[in-house]
């Protein structure tokens, strides 16, 4: 969803903000050379091949699934060295996260036993912070989040903040490219509505900008805004998992619900998934299971659900269909030049676009 304010565009109706008050984003992230690897110089197999997850255990460690993957995995669990962490082809689908056992996470175990059965999961989370247990501490706060039917539901934002101060510390193991072609304005999230729901707290807005506007004429219609109709990209090669495509766009300035945008999901392998808001109705150009490369069209930019003028909202997501704070290889606008960048975060009230070919190749 986008809301625009006097700063950023005139002469239309501005769309309704959301009451909530506005949240910091993490900080930009200081890249680790070798923490990370570019999608573009692996295929799908090979990302899913070279998961950690999808390898034999090198020693003794408690595995954390996905809350979603519970008919699989129900419970954390104890995996001996040299065995793989579930019986399963693509292990990242079912394995959150792995941790060294030992005798702190044998006693989680312990605890986690005795505190559920007493229905205090939010004694659990202190316990565990209490006890350095950071990845424990999330697991137990992401099985919570996933109970929750809606973000707006009461009880879920204090789980949410909690969630947020241990998920910030961390980043996707690949970079990626942008999902869209030329050159395009990180929008700033000035009512804080991404850090408000899981699936969308490291998420971005993307526009057109040209002669500081968003739109030509009046901006009442929605071709008149630049980014209405452009294509959204694949930024690697992958699997499509989800479409939707028949909700309505909306016109200018008014919000539709949030259950009314239309989507594309797409896995990357290795654990990491793209998702691509608002598309255009009746725009995709792929459906569930089909294979798609780097640079394929999978839909147009458009203005469907909670909007309010055409933008793409993208985020790179884990397959809890939470949110994962991305790494991009791209270009800034730097002056009057642009600046290259890898592994690092999008920065807001930036011009991006994608890294372009060096001279003569």
């Amino acid at each position: 969803m986008i809301v625009l304010g006097s700063k950023w565009v005139s002469g239309v109706v501005l769309a309704a903000a959301l009451t909530a008050a506005a949240a910091e984003g993490p900080a930009p992230a200081t890249p680790a050379p070798k923490a990370w690897t570019f999608a573009g110089d692996r295929d799908y197999e090979t990302r899913v091949k070279e998961s950690p997850r999808n390898k034999p255990l090198n020693a003794a460690s408690l595995v954390l699934p996905h809350p979603a993957a519970r008919n699989i995995l129900p419970d954390p669990v104890v995996v001996e060295a040299g065995q793989y962490a579930v019986d399963y082809p693509d292990r990242d689908r079912i394995v959150w996260a792995v941790v060294p056992a030992g005798e702190a996470t044998a006693a989680y175990l312990e605890k986690r036993k005795e505190l559920l059965a007493q229905n205090k999961a939010a004694d659990l989370v202190a316990w565990c912070e209490q006890n350095k247990l950071p990845a424990c501490a999330e697991f137990e706060l992401r099985c919570q989040l996933a109970g929750f039917q809606s973000f707006m539901a009461p009880g879920y934002r204090p789980l949410l903040a909690r969630w947020l101060k241990l998920a910030d510390a961390r980043q996707a193991d690949y970079s990626f490219p942008l999902p869209l072609a030329g050159e395009w304005t990180v929008m700033p999230d000035r009512t804080g509505h991404h850090r408000l729901k899981a699936g969308a707290a490291y998420a971005f807005d993307m526009m057109i900008v040209k002669d500081g506007r968003y739109f030509k004429g009046t901006g009442a219609a929605l071709d008149d805004y630049y980014a209405w109709g452009q294509p959204i990209l694949a930024q690697a090669d992958g699997v499509v998992v989800q479409v939707i495509d028949t909700n309505p766009d909306e016109p200018p300035g008014r919000v539709g619900p949030f259950s009314g945008a239309n989507w594309i999901e797409v896995d990357y392998g290795g654990g990491i998934l793209g998702g691509y808001g608002h598309c255009q109705k009746g725009s995709a150009k792929v459906k569930p299971g089909d294979r798609v490369k780097a640079g394929e069209t999978l839909a147009l930019v458009g203005n469907s659900g909670a909007s309010g003028y055409p933008h793409l909202h993208f985020t790179m997501l884990d397959p809890q269909n939470n949110s994962i704070r991305g790494r991009f290889r791209c270009e800034v606008r730097n002056g009057a030049g642009w600046k290259p960048i890898d592994g690092e975060d999008l920065r807001t009230e930036t011009v991006v676009r994608n890294s372009q070919p060096a001279a003569g190749r």
